[in-house]
């Protein structure tokens, strides 16, 4: 008995039951009288189920009925809602990245090395010292030493050329006196420039003892386009070209791009006294004949602003006819123009002297050359002006802004209408005059160029009759000069309208009067013998640009509101 069961413990050492088994489980369940348990894996892959034939016998697990859910038709609009606002997210972003990319990328980011007909030089043994420029309307101009407005700088009567680094042509032009007698920007083709100035008959490489200059400028809007001035004063400017100067040498990009909406090209400053809440009887600056100077600059600035945006530029108003501004602080009349860029500033208004005919006063530190424009297309639409100056560098009709007197009764950097005054930066001492300190933030600013056009005179009731027979050649003749300014060559196209006026209150909505025979207002009429005024103006010798030297005109003060006014704290 012993010997057996010792034989049976032998076989079960040599035959263990493999780990996990099913025979180890059922032999011992089957031995102590139960049914062997099966698993939930053993029941479907160890047991026949007679009842499934297709899968061998097995038994298998009941299978869970699936639910469908379906989405409520909120849900799907919020679905739908969500991939809208993903979608407008990512198109908001795509597109200020390409804002962005057309705002700082210029010229010299889109050519090569290998575009160049020469590899530009890094070091010039010929080589000048620029301290300053300025920008005043649409020209640049350089000079030896600091600006100052009555002092004569020696680049002028001198050449400046610059040379096109992609391909080797040159511009060259003349610095002859005024602010405005420089680098015509308008003109310059797109590419990246080298700048040069003569010093007898030889070229100089010019430089700047600055890396930082100040913003970016960009023209008047042409055929849907402008073009972005950058000027830069670097060692590093060629540096995508593995090329570093010795000197921070001067270099002019021009870009053509898109106009940015808010950026202006002209400023119309209608003046008067008076209010779009007034009544006709209570305009303060109503004459006895019935003429208010308020009414009349708004519809003239309306006729201008219709032919200068029919001819593709963005116009302004210096304000809204609800606003009552002066020509500082801000918001002010001038502000406008330069948070919106513009190059043009063009007052309207009247004189209290007795003039006979209409008249432009310019800038005393330029050479009058929108001024010039302005009257040559005047003429040509046969406005007669009152002759004001008897320059030679100024067309009959255009006149210089007189000069303040310092306390030694000498002539100040100052000119006297705050119009022109506070709206040429840089070039006209903006906000540097005492009281004026308000403006001080425009004192080295890019300057518009401005004029202030005298239409009628409160002294002469003629001149006011000739005004309103004449308004629409006026207006033509205006947009035409500024058009010329620019270098524009398309012409406005005004839609024939049977209304003749509407009400003032939206300065937006100023409307042009038709002239009586609207084709005939598109082309300059043919003048009489002794109408027309002699075009071409003789070379102006540079020391007769300069205002310490020009003869003083007794022009007289513009009217309007807040050209003289008291300044503050006087």
């Amino acid at each position: 008995m012993q010997e057996n069961k010792k034989k049976k413990n032998d076989f079960e050492n040599q035959n263990p039951p493999e780990q996990g088994s099913f025979h180890s489980d059922s032999d011992n369940q089957k031995r102590a009288g139960r049914q062997p348990i099966q698993s939930a894996g053993q029941s479907g892959s160890r047991h026949k189920n007679p009842e499934n034939p297709e899968n061998g016998g097995r038994k298998t697990a009941p299978k869970k009925k699936k639910r469908k859910r379906r989405l409520t038709r909120l849900a799907r609009l919020l679905l739908a809602g969500v991939c809208v606002l993903m979608l407008g997210v990512s198109f908001y972003y795509y597109w200020q990245h390409e804002t962005q990319k057309n705002v700082t990328l210029t010229y010299l980011d889109s050519i090569s090395l290998g575009q160049l007909s020469e590899v530009p030089q890094a070091t010039f043994e010929e080589n000048i010292e620029v301290q300053d420029f300025t920008i005043y309307g649409n020209s640049l101009v350089f000079y030896d030493q600091t600006f100052s407005p009555l002092e004569t700088d020696t680049f002028f009567g001198r050449s400046v050329t610059l040379r096109n680094i992609k391909d080797g042509s040159t511009i060259t032009t003349a610095f002859t006196g005024g602010a405005d007698a420089g680098i015509d920007l308008e003109q310059l083709p797109q590419g990246v420039y080298e700048v040069y100035l003569s010093d007898g008959y030889t070229p100089k490489r010019a430089y700047m003892p600055e890396t930082t200059l100040p913003k970016q400028f960009v023209t008047t809007r042409n055929d849907g386009t402008v073009k972005k001035i950058n000027i830069v004063a670097s060692p590093n400017y060629l540096s995508k070209f593995n090329l570093q100067s010795d000197k921070p040498y001067l270099f002019l990009s021009v870009t053509e791009s898109e106009p940015v909406e808010t950026a202006a090209d002209v400023v119309i400053d209608p003046m008067g006294y008076g209010s779009a809440a007034m009544d006709e009887q209570s305009q303060e600056d109503r004459l006895a004949d019935g003429f208010s100077e308020y009414e009349q600059s708004w519809i003239l600035a309306g006729k201008i602003r219709q032919r200068l945006e029919s001819a593709g530029l963005k116009v302004i108003y210096s304000q809204s006819q609800s606003d009552d501004f002066s020509y500082q602080g801000d918001p002010s009349r001038v502000s406008a123009g330069y948070d919106a860029q513009a190059k043009v500033y063009l007052s309207l208004g009247m004189v209290n002297e007795d003039f006979n005919f209409p008249f432009v006063v310019s800038s005393p530190f330029t050479n009058g050359k929108l001024g010039n424009m302005i009257v040559q297309e005047l003429n040509a639409y046969g406005v007669q002006l009152e002759t004001v100056s008897t320059l030679t560098q100024l067309n009959a009709g255009n006149g210089y802004d007189q000069l303040s007197y310092d306390q030694n009764m000498q002539n100040s950097p100052f000119s006297v209408t705050a119009s022109i005054r506070e709206t040429g930066g840089k070039v006209t001492s903006a906000g540097k005059e005492e009281g004026w300190q308000s403006n001080a933030k425009y004192s080295d600013a890019y300057g518009m160029n401005a004029v202030f056009f005298a239409y009628a005179s409160t002294a002469s009731p003629s001149s006011r009759t000739y005004y309103l027979e004449h308004v629409d050649a006026i207006a033509d003749g205006i947009a035409k000069g500024i058009l010329d300014y620019g270098h524009i060559t398309k012409t406005w196209n005004l839609e024939e309208d049977s209304s003749t006026q509407t009400s003032l209150a939206d300065p937006s909505a100023v409307p042009a009067q038709p002239a009586a025979n609207p084709a005939a207002s598109q082309m300059p009429p043919e003048q009489p013998e002794n109408a027309a005024q002699d075009a071409s103006q003789p070379e102006p010798d540079p020391a007769d640009q300069h205002p310490s030297d020009k003869a003083q005109q007794d022009l007289p003060n513009p009217d309007p509101a807040g050209q003289e006014e008291v300044p503050a704290g006087t």
